[in-house]
């Protein structure tokens, strides 16, 4: 085994290792829309969602001239192609941008927080992540979670 001494830092992606992504959205985008009035299945969107974004990040990493693009930006152009691949009827510019923004309301795993207290107590803990640093923000401060330095893609302007 290496020696871990002189590790100081733990750095790591946040998406499905500290939060759970699909189970949040699912939630709260049914408890959104029953309030709403509005009929969907919420998770074959979320799963669908998921899915596209592995090609949406593509395009951007094939076009570099076009330069820079938000998560939260690729998040609302595949969120609209399938609301019409759904056929997901009544939604407005405000619900569009509510579900949009759901990736900025994810509750974490059960044992998240206690795992990364434990972690802090002998290292600084940041995380890398592919969301834009307003999400990673957002997601903080929803959730108190023991993270030293959070650091986006955005930070740096760079897509992976």
């Amino acid at each position: 085994m290496s020696d871990v001494s002189a590790v100081k830092a733990l750095v790591f992606d946040v998406f499905g290792t500290v939060v759970d992504w699909r189970s949040s959205l699912i939630a709260d985008f049914t408890k959104w829309s029953a309030k709403r009035g509005i009929k969907a299945d919420w998770t074959a969107l979320v799963d669908g969602w998921r899915a596209v974004y592995a090609a949406s990040m593509d395009e951007v990493r094939k076009h570099p001239e076009r330069g820079y693009v938000i998560l939260d930006v690729l998040h609302r152009k595949s969120l609209e192609k399938l609301v019409a691949q759904f056929s997901i009827s009544g939604l407005n510019e405000a619900d569009l941008h509510y579900l949009t923004t759901g990736w900025h309301r994810l509750n974490p795993w059960p044992d998240s927080i206690s795992g990364l207290t434990r972690l802090k107590t002998n290292y600084i803990i940041g995380r890398g992540t592919w969301c834009c640093r307003r999400n990673c923000l957002n997601t903080t401060s929803r959730t108190p979670r023991p993270i030293s330095a959070p650091r986006a893609c955005s930070a740096c302007r760079r897509s992976r």
